[in-house]
């Protein structure tokens, strides 16, 4: 009987163990990798445009001369523009394309404006709800408790 409580201890100090260990034993996933790259791409260009900015401000102060700093410019420049194609590159594959978001966007609008016209349609001016926010009315209220929106009478 002792010796039950103690296997079941080392059981659960087993189990706790492999837990918490599962993030460093687990295999790099493909999203993390892309993740780092990403994170490494745009460290690279911020140090590039941070690069661009010394640069310029070396040479208002006159510490370069133009014949230096146009090649300077040029090669800072070809820099920044392959890493940010990289990076437009990355997002292409990891991000769905705009037009398919933009695409969503419009249904889910026309989805909502059809809502609405319905909702109109169907309320009356003198329904028991305010037709602005749908807050219920009293009968004797003229504007909406809630919104301040004017009822209107019907004649």
């Amino acid at each position: 009987m002792e010796m039950l409580p103690i296997v079941i201890c080392v059981a659960i100090a087993v189990f706790c163990i492999i837990v918490a260990a599962q993030p460093l034993i687990r295999k790099n996933d493909y999203s993390a990798k892309i993740d780092t790259n990403k994170r490494h791409l745009t460290e690279t260009k911020e140090q590039i445009l941070s690069s661009l900015r010394e640069l310029e401000f070396d040479q208002q102060l006159g510490k370069l001369h133009a014949e230096e700093y146009g090649p300077l410019r040029k090669d800072l420049e070809n820099q920044a523009m392959v890493v940010i194609d990289q990076l437009d590159r990355l997002e292409q594959e990891t991000n769905p394309s705009d037009r398919d978001l933009i695409q969503e966007i419009e249904a889910e609008i026309s989805e909502i404006k059809q809502d609405d016209v319905i909702v109109h349609q169907n309320s009356s001016r003198g329904s028991n709800f305010c037709s602005q926010c749908g807050h219920k009315r009293i009968k004797e209220d003229k504007y909406c408790t809630h919104c301040g929106n004017a009822f209107y009478e019907d004649s």
